[in-house]
């Protein structure tokens, strides 16, 4: 009777040992998953959104409330809406896929996205979790860069174009 009870009270502290070292472990996971700097979304196999990060919520203006009743295509823009099947399948078949995209923000703002997605299990069931990085600025800063090249291009050309036409005429 005596070790019945040292085992039902070893038990009990593991137990007990378990169920903090799990609540602990959750609230490192919700620390990351809310803090980090990207956007993150967990879906289901079909695109729709199971679970957001605080900076989604943030960067699209939409409560965190509003975002679970959506789909990845009522978040796109008609430029990308057509890309959301393809990519899922890609997603699904390869285990990860890596692509760019835009969505739409609640006010209307188009924000440029690349989003690195993997099937990961969630709760007993496969889904998607995807973590996407604005990429607006950065896009921004490729045009004008490539603008000014284009431009540095223009002048050499007609700096070229002045100096034949210049030296021929002599």
């Amino acid at each position: 009777m005596a070790v019945a009870v040292i085992m039902i009270g070893r038990i009990l502290f593991t137990l007990k040992h378990t169920e903090a070292t799990g609540r602990e472990l959750e609230t490192r996971f919700t620390t990351l998953f809310h803090n980090s700097s990207d956007e993150i979304y967990l879906a289901d196999l079909k695109g729709n959104l199971m679970e957001v990060n605080q900076v989604t919520c943030e960067t699209l203006g939409y409560s965190r409330q509003e975002l679970l009743q959506k789909n990845f295509k009522d978040l796109k823009t008609p430029k990308y809406i057509d890309t959301v099947e393809p990519n899922l399948k890609k997603i699904i078949e390869n285990g990860r896929h890596v692509y760019e995209t835009e969505h739409v923000s609640k006010d209307g703002k188009v924000i440029s996205l690349e989003v690195n997605s993997r099937v990961i299990s969630y709760s007993g069931q496969e889904a998607i979790i995807s973590i996407a990085r604005e990429t607006t600025e950065r896009k921004h800063m490729e045009r004008n860069i490539l603008s000014a090249v284009i431009k540095a291009e223009e002048q050499e050309r007609e700096r070229i174009s002045r100096d034949l036409h210049d030296g021929l005429g002599p």
